[in-house]
């Protein structure tokens, strides 16, 4: 899964909003398909908020627009083992 271009309106910046923004969204990536990765390409700087939720550098820096990004992954779950039911059966 990947997410491209987590925005805040300059004008709602510094109060806060991108965090729950970004928890919704992996919020949604988990529930939908948590065995799957999650992938973005950070603002450099940025780098280190998204650290925070998770995800780790996954490659070279490179530029966009002119913008070092650094692109990051955080891994999806490992998939949980269907649980067997017990064998209810008495021995006689």
């Amino acid at each position: 899964l990947y997410i491209d271009r987590v925005v805040v309106a300059p004008s709602a910046r510094g109060r806060g909003l991108a965090a729950p923004l970004m928890r919704a969204a992996l919020d949604w990536c988990t529930s939908t398909t948590p065995e799957r990765a999650v992938v973005l390409d950070a603002q450099t700087p940025l780098a280190a908020w998204y650290a925070t939720f998770g995800f780790t550098v996954d490659g070279p820096e490179f530029l966009e627009d002119g913008i070092p990004h650094t692109p990051m992954r955080r891994p999806g779950r490992e998939p949980q083992e269907s649980q067997q039911p017990q064998d209810s059966r008495v021995d006689p």
